[in-house]
């Protein structure tokens, strides 16, 4: 939001600002600000800026020009967070409002990738400073758990819940993630997770399946997971020119990819570093999108805790990205890559049916 906006008087139809990334060189247009065309939530098709993580991932360093932040103020411990169109609010880590809109549009996608959770409006609690946004509590869904396969983590959501309110995810991000997208994976993978591209050539949305072992830059004794299979396979695509980082969508996962060489390295030199980390996208608006995520802090695979968060990213400011903010952090390396995931519907045999 503008300066105005952050101190409570914004003017009347002000314009939002954008990013100096986003807008086309014409005598030498970057790659990253070719236009991602894809159907917006509540609109017609129209033609986006490219997401904020393939500006920060093909720039060594960030713009000197300042970027405008979104509304952001704090109440005590808490830090309340505004999308940049006002239709999305977290409160607090656990805390979350959303227009009715967003809401919908979400639950359409959700019910679509057969995700394990589902969204529901509280309509008598809504935000003190933005009355048209009402409380959003995730909800596990619980006929998906109750179909999902003996592999998936997440058929344990019924068991660790007294109700069907989501209190606890898994302490593992992947594992959460798959939670949002409706992956029947367990964690470490297997191949039923596909990287999601932007294909400039076709202007589609393109599948990309992970490769079945290590490529050039893996070291020997380096993981071979799900994550850093794809990650070689965005690599091989984006490589070629014909590929962008997609914008994610609700229902996807993203995921920020160690570069294996520097963890190795940092490793060795007694730094921690994970191999990745991975998020679910629950709710989007024009602007911004929301993801719940949690941490591999609990010892083995099956624990579930209560240490998940939502967290706010922007789809067209750079230093609020997924991409840039998680790199931040002191567990990626120095150039990671991030880039959307979605499960992929597995085929089941049908029940035979016996007639006596």
């Amino acid at each position: 939001m503008s300066d105005a906006a952050r101190q409570g008087k914004q003017r009347p139809n002000e314009p939002a600002a954008r990013h100096p990334a986003t807008i086309p060189n014409k005598a030498s247009p970057h790659p990253a600000t070719v236009a991602q065309r894809r159907q917006l939530p509540f609109g017609a098709p129209q033609a986006p800026p490219p997401h904020a993580a393939t500006v920060a991932q093909r720039r060594a360093s960030p713009p000197a020009a300042a970027v405008v932040q979104r509304y952001k103020a704090v109440q005590g411990d808490r830090e309340m967070t505004y999308s940049d169109d006002e239709e999305l609010y977290v409160r607090d880590v656990h805390e979350l409002y959303a227009s009715p809109e967003c809401v919908e549009h979400a639950n359409k996608r959700l019910s679509e990738v057969n995700s394990f959770i589902r969204l529901v409006i509280d309509k008598n609690q809504t935000s003190w400073l933005l009355p048209k946004l009402h409380r959003v509590h995730p909800m596990i869904n619980t006929e998906r758990v109750a179909d999902a396969l003996p592999g998936s983590m997440n058929k344990f959501l019924v068991a660790v819940h007294d109700s069907e309110v989501l209190v606890k995810t898994s302490s593992d991000c992947h594992v959460t993630s798959q939670m949002v997208m409706g992956s029947d994976d367990s964690q470490g993978g297997t191949d039923l997770e596909v990287a999601v591209l932007w294909n400039t050539q076709t202007n589609r949305l393109e599948e990309v399946k992970a490769t079945p072992t290590h490529l050039w830059d893996r070291p020997p004794g380096a993981d071979n997971l799900i994550g850093l299979r794809l990650r070689d396979a965005v690599l091989k695509k984006l490589q070629t020119g014909n590929y962008q980082i997609a914008l994610p969508e609700v229902g996807m996962g993203l995921t920020q990819v160690n570069h294996p060489v520097e963890r190795i390295q940092a490793i060795k030199e007694g730094k921690d570093k994970w191999n990745y980390h991975w998020a679910g996208v629950i709710l989007e608006s024009k602007t911004d999108y929301v993801v719940i995520e949690n941490f591999a802090v609990d010892s083995g695979i099956t624990g579930f805790n209560e240490q998940w968060r939502f967290r706010m990213h922007s789809k067209v400011k750079l230093d609020q990205s997924f991409h840039v903010e998680n790199k931040a952090g002191t567990f990626a390396t120095a150039t990671p890559i991030t880039f959307a995931v979605k499960a992929v519907p597995v085929k089941k045999p049908k029940k035979k049916v016996v007639v006596l």
